[in-house]
């Protein structure tokens, strides 16, 4: 399976569901030849067949990630832990990402 992760790079397109994060930045290039403007990736028609035109390649933008979460806590010997879980007394991190 193809994962669809480098920015400014040209990727076929043969159909089906959308194949990266619905807010990750793209352009297209429709089957009649012409190029749309990009926009976030649920704003496009990825299903064919539907009286619209078909995606045949895009590239992506801006690649959306989803920030990384956990909590951090002392585990009784003086070290401190990450959990992805919340523990009593734990410190809440959420990564920020630009």
């Amino acid at each position: 399976m193809t994962e669809y992760t480098k920015e400014n790079h040209w990727y076929g397109w043969n159909g089906g569901e959308c194949p990266v994060h619905p807010e990750t930045s793209l352009e297209v290039v429709f089957d009649d030849g012409n190029n749309a403007a990009q926009r976030p990736a649920d704003g496009w028609g990825w299903a064919s067949g539907h009286g619209i035109r078909s995606i045949i390649a895009f590239r992506i933008i801006k690649l959306h990630r989803e920030p990384r979460e956990f909590w951090v806590f002392e585990n009784g010997h003086g070290d401190l832990v990450a959990s992805r879980t919340w523990r009593n007394g734990a410190i809440h991190v959420r990564e920020v990402l630009q």
